[in-house]
């Protein structure tokens, strides 16, 4: 039930409307239109009264027509409360990404995570609303038709009480079977996205490096597992199906042949032969229908918690923040292999620092673990909080929107606003500010914009790494002097590949390959 609520603790009073909506127009076609069929026949047909036949005719069309029109409300009221429940789901994941540690994060594709955050809920809110609702319904559909059939003829619906405690049997023994199943074909399904998506982004290097072979060689065994869970699901989920609906022939069959005996024997009348016959395969349906869903359930509630594992990915961290910079004594490497060990570096309150080091030195690992994105294996790393620091990271990944979105030109200061006009006239970005700044700017254009959102923060420490690359030369020197000046009174630290001219620029050079 937990699992459950998970998914609809914030729509609950919509899932339960939706429910009662359908339960009534379920049970209503199930009690009406049988008994309209047996006035019909026993007072309008036998007893040849065409005015009672023909009322009922018209009872029939009009409860034909509500009924429909009832089921049409139900329908569009289900989906509505699916969308809601899958923007829901999507938006609570998507923010819950940015709770799990970035170490954890690079481990996998962003298809993996578009699968997990996107594609599941999406998957799970449209399958978990027709099953919990349809599971309810068909249980009271069921339970309404079992009376009405006992009202009519108890004798032949005890054919139908004994075969429930065996369907209750199967249903114990293989939904275990199938939650288990479903977990495991979601984990393989999400690994084949992550795959895809990897292979995709790698189009120039597959082509260059003839590498396509190799790429087809890990889709084609990676949707071998996937393919393999999948069909083990469906075969134990179909097993459930096929012995259940065995079961529910015999009663079929036991339930016509009793019929017949009750009729020839007096007891039941044409009418209420047509009316039980009704109901009875309104039963019948309801329990093949329950029976459908059970699997589903299962599976249902293996994607849930797979939901909750995402969860689980989040790590609460605490930090300890200072105004001085200070690795204390750092260990750390990265699939094995040793980036930093026993690492020091002190820099001042104020401090302007320029970080040099060969390619592989640990630059830009530095920075990750100064602004917290990483985590040292051994040793202490004391910086201020992330609200106080602004940083362009490399690589920098463009969130969709232009340069006037992204740094909310609506909500900022007028201070803010008169920094924002100075830094794009300077950098020659003024008739850039409604591009996307992914497709329509050039590299060296996205740089600048990538410096105008790392100046036009707040903040104590500012960190940007390679800010001059993909700058043409003339510029180069004209931004590295915007960067000092606007962050006078503020730390900073700089990494550049070819730092020669620059020196002079900065109090101190700390050089990684010195360490």
């Amino acid at each position: 039930m937990r699992k459950i609520k998970y998914i609809i603790s914030k729509h609950w009073i919509f899932f339960i409307s939706v429910l009662i909506i359908g339960i009534i127009v379920n049970i209503a076609s199930v009690i009406v239109d049988p008994f309209i069929l047996k006035n019909l026949i026993d007072k309008g047909l036998m007893q040849k009264n065409f005015d009672i036949f023909y009322t009922y005719s018209i009872y029939t069309v009009l409860f034909g027509i509500t009924i429909r029109l009832g089921f049409l409300a139900y329908d569009l009221l289900t989906q509505k409360l699916k969308n809601n429940i899958v923007k829901y789901l999507s938006i609570r994941l998507f923010n819950k990404y940015f709770t799990i540690p970035y170490q954890k994060v690079i481990q996998f594709d962003k298809g993996y995570f578009i699968s997990r955050i996107y594609d599941e809920p999406s998957k799970i809110a449209h399958s978990i609303i027709d099953v919990l609702i349809n599971v309810t319904i068909y249980f009271i559909t069921f339970s309404t038709s079992l009376s009405i059939v006992l009202y009519l003829s108890w004798r032949i619906t005890i054919a139908l009480i004994l075969i429930v405690p065996i369907l209750y049997f199967l249903s114990k023994k293989f939904s275990p079977k199938i939650i288990n199943k479903s977990k495991h074909e979601n984990k393989e399904e999400a690994a084949i996205r992550e795959l895809l998506g990897r292979g995709i982004a790698a189009y120039r290097e597959l082509k260059i490096f003839k590498l396509l072979d190799f790429i087809n060689d890990k889709i084609d065994s990676q949707l071998d597992i996937y393919l393999s869970t999948f069909y083990s699901r469906v075969k134990i989920s179909k097993k459930y199906q096929a012995v259940s609906q065995i079961f529910l022939s015999i009663a079929e069959a036991i339930v016509l042949i009793g019929a017949a005996y009750e009729v020839i024997g007096g007891r039941l009348t044409i009418g209420e032969l047509f009316a039980f016959l009704s109901i009875f395969w309104k039963l019948i349906s309801a329990s093949t229908s329950l029976i459908s869903k059970v699997p589903e359930l299962s599976k249902l509630i293996g994607y849930i918690d797979r939901l909750l594992e995402f969860e689980l990915m989040a790590k609460d961290v605490t930090k300890i923040h200072s105004d001085i910079i200070s690795v204390d004594r750092v260990d750390f490497d990265y699939n094995g292999k040793v980036i930093f060990n026993n690492l020091d570096l002190l820099i001042p309150k104020e401090g302007k620092v320029l970080i040099t080091g060969d390619n592989g030195s640990g630059k830009s690992t530095l920075l990750h673990l100064i602004t917290g994105f990483l985590e040292p294996k051994k040793g202490n790393v004391y910086t201020p909080n992330l609200d106080k620091t602004s940083a362009l990271l490399t690589p920098f990944n463009f969130p969709p929107g232009t340069l006037k979105e992204l740094v909310g030109f609506e909500q900022l200061s007028n201070t803010r606003r008169k920094l924002f006009e100075v830094l794009i006239e300077r950098f020659n970005l003024k008739d850039k500010i409604s591009s996307d700044t992914y497709h329509d700017l050039s590299e060296g254009e996205k740089r600048k914009v990538q410096i105008v959102l790392t100046l036009l923060k707040d903040a104590d420490l500012y960190i940007l790494d390679e800010p001059l690359s993909n700058v043409d030369n003339i510029s180069k020197r004209l931004i590295l002097e915007q960067i000092l000046e606007l962050t006078q009174g503020k730390t900073l630290i700089v990494i550049l590949h070819e730092y020669d001219a620059y020196t002079d620029m900065f109090d101190t050079i700390f050089n990684l390959d010195n360490r």
